[in-house]
């Protein structure tokens, strides 16, 4: 199934707060969020698995800030790539069929 085959035709819920519950969560090594796919990767997953089992039919990427202005005001804007593979990777290793990463 692919997401063209069921936009449209039912209500689809996405995650919540990623940022938030990372925030939360985080054991204090970094301000950039990002960062976290490569440091504690176990803990991005943990929070897509419990949007996944609260019910979202979709979950978003920890790559909302990886962009390399803001990367740079943490010192990693030559790390870009690792981070947004990273990230895109530890989502789809969570999804399960019938579920979407965005």
């Amino acid at each position: 199934m692919t997401f063209r085959d069921v936009w449209g035709k039912h209500l689809l819920v996405g995650d919540g707060a990623l940022g938030t519950e990372l925030e939360a969560r985080q054991r204090g090594h970094t301000s950039c969020l990002e960062e976290l796919n490569l440091q504690e990767p176990e803990t991005v997953q943990a929070v897509h698995r419990d949007y996944l089992t609260a019910g979202a039919d979709w979950i978003e990427t920890n790559t909302f800030g990886a962009n390399a202005a803001r990367l740079r005001l943490h010192g990693l804007d030559d790390r870009l790539s690792d981070l947004v593979t990273g990230g895109v990777r530890l989502a789809r290793e969570v999804c399960p069929a019938g579920k979407f990463v965005a």
